[in-house]
């Protein structure tokens, strides 16, 4: 994570200056470098246009942590790790909801904090020990349509709190059970080129920013997609 992170982040902060003549303050280049610039958005407001996607890296890696701490804490009894992921993950939703509809906070405020947002993860975690045991769904027809709805669940109109439950847990199914897709489908996500695209995905993700924030105006958006 840290290499690619470094070359992205000290030419950023070098533009950035070149540009505009003021230096990034450093507390920030530190919240992407160090996983906290989620919660200087949510909890100060603060963001860096250039930067400011590193929230979900951020909520990655503290997703990385707290699976890690609750494997070593429940080394000596597996199922017990299963219970702990659920708990933790529909606390999480649970949270999200009183943040949102208790005190009135925004998208930005609420979903780009890791102590709601790690329920994504921790879902598709807890599912994933469960089929490594015995999987839950193994008819393709059923697991395809389950991803649809996936989809058609985090399209905007969707309140957040539904999209990141439900929209997940449709998806954490369809990804943990992938084996069991229909045959059309699994030959077309092992093409070669969005193979490609999946081992250089960090990167796009690391690089899109300055892109989606510097372009505007008339053909940004086919650009952008490109």
């Amino acid at each position: 994570i840290f290499p690619a992170l470094l070359v992205f982040v000290i030419p950023s902060v070098a533009f950035d200056y070149v540009n505009s003549g003021s230096l990034i303050p450093p507390k920030m280049i530190a919240s992407s470098l160090f996983f906290y610039s989620n919660y200087m958005a949510a909890i100060f407001g603060e963001r860096i246009p250039s930067m400011e996607h590193t929230w979900s890296l951020a909520v990655e890696e503290h997703g990385y942590i707290v699976l890690s701490l609750i494997m070593l804490v429940t080394v000596a009894r597996r199922r017990g790790a299963v219970y702990f992921i659920w708990f933790l993950a529909v606390a999480a939703i649970i949270n999200a909801g009183w943040q949102t509809y208790s005190l009135g906070g925004g998208y930005y405020e609420v979903f780009w904090r890791s102590d709601v947002r790690l329920a994504s993860i921790l879902i598709s975690a807890a599912i994933c020990i469960h089929v490594n045991n015995r999987p839950f769904i193994t008819n393709p027809v059923v697991l395809f349509s389950i991803g649809v709805i996936g989809i058609l669940l985090s399209v905007n109109p969707v309140p957040d709190i539904i999209k990141y439950s439900l929209g997940t847990l449709c998806f954490a199914l369809v990804v943990n059970h992938a084996a069991y897709l229909p045959q059309a489908v699994r030959t077309f996500l092992s093409n070669k080129v969005l193979v490609i695209f999946g081992v250089c995905s960090y990167s796009l993700y690391l690089w899109q920013q300055p892109f989606y924030k510097g372009i505007h105006g008339w053909g940004s958006r086919p650009f952008m997609l490109i």
